[in-house]
């Protein structure tokens, strides 16, 4: 298990006193302004993982994994700008004849992730290789009908120059196949995106009157959920001669589904956009990777070349 966090406290002050300036061209007196500034800032990170390794049989190993992790995060944050102060020497908030509200704001940006996970690997001999994972995430920034998300992965590999059929081929110093497909998620979006935000500079007129008032500016989306990208992955990694030339193979297929986007919406809602999972996007293509010693001793000269191919 560990623990960590950290915690940050910013304090900021400006005065420009009605006696000075930084423009050019103007002359003094001119009025005088304060900016005042806090930040706090608090995140912390909880994980816990339990390992067990056992070999039976000599040949058989295995490797099981569980876990819990837990991340928070919260800034929160004040800035006040104020001007117009009948004297200098009193430069505080109540000395200031006007409060720039425009200026002048606060806000609080807060999210959390909580993480389950467990993972698998075995091997026989070492030249037989499993792996599987599986990890289930819930993250504050997805509607509340949305919010977890279950990402599995596999993985084989294979070490063919170990098998006895490959003796007859000392040309070949390591050869391995190797395959993968799994599943990832992504929660940057940004927060508050899921919920119907309001906006407090609205103005109502009751008579002869004008009231402060507040509406509804964005839409909610208690289904808004996880951007998901599956990927498949199959190489091959070839040395000759001693290692002499390395060779590598590398074909991928990846593609996103529920891509988070802000979608345009029809005027007459009343609205601009609503953030949604929608489109998906492919990705596929190959790698080849080919390295040689030509010489190896007290001159050593090597040469390198890697190629790819992708399309989408």
């Amino acid at each position: 298990s560990s623990m960590n966090g950290e915690i940050a406290r910013t304090k900021y002050f400006f005065f420009n006193p009605s006696t000075a300036t930084n423009a050019l061209n103007t002359p003094t007196p001119t009025t005088a302004v304060s900016i005042r500034t806090n930040y706090e800032n608090l995140s912390w990170l909880n994980e816990n993982t339990l390992t067990y390794n056992t070999t039976f049989n000599e040949d058989h190993k295995l490797e099981l994994l569980a876990g819990y992790t837990n991340q928070y995060y919260r800034q929160e944050s004040t800035n006040i700008q104020a001007d117009t102060y009948s004297d200098d020497r009193l430069p505080t908030i109540q000395g200031a004849i006007n409060i720039n509200r425009t200026a002048s704001n606060s806000g609080v940006q807060e999210w959390s992730l909580t993480s389950y996970l467990a993972r698998a690997n075995y091997n026989y001999k070492g030249k037989y290789l499993i792996n599987a994972a599986i990890r289930r995430d819930g993250s504050s920034r997805f509607g509340l009908n949305n919010r977890w998300g279950t990402f599995p992965s596999v993985g084989i590999g294979w070490v063919i120059s170990d098998e006895d059929f490959m003796r007859d081929l000392p040309v070949v110093s390591f050869m391995k196949f190797r395959g993968s497909i799994g599943e990832i998620g992504n929660n940057n979006i940004g927060n508050y995106t899921q919920y119907a935000l309001i906006n407090n500079t609205v103005n109502g007129v009751f008579g002869n009157t004008v009231a402060p008032g507040a509406a509804v500016s964005t839409l909610a989306n208690p289904n808004l959920g996880w951007e998901k990208t599956r990927q498949l992955d199959l190489g091959l990694d070839l040395n000759l001669w001693n290692d002499r030339v390395n060779f590598t193979y590398d074909y991928y297929l990846k593609n996103t589904t529920n891509l988070l986007y802000s979608v345009q919406i029809a005027q007459e809602s009343g609205f601009g956009n609503f953030n949604d999972n929608i489109g998906e996007i492919k990705f596929w293509g190959h790698e080849f990777s080919l390295n040689t010693k030509n010489t190896v001793g007290a001159v050593k000269w090597s040469t390198n070349a890697n190629i790819s191919f992708n399309r989408n």
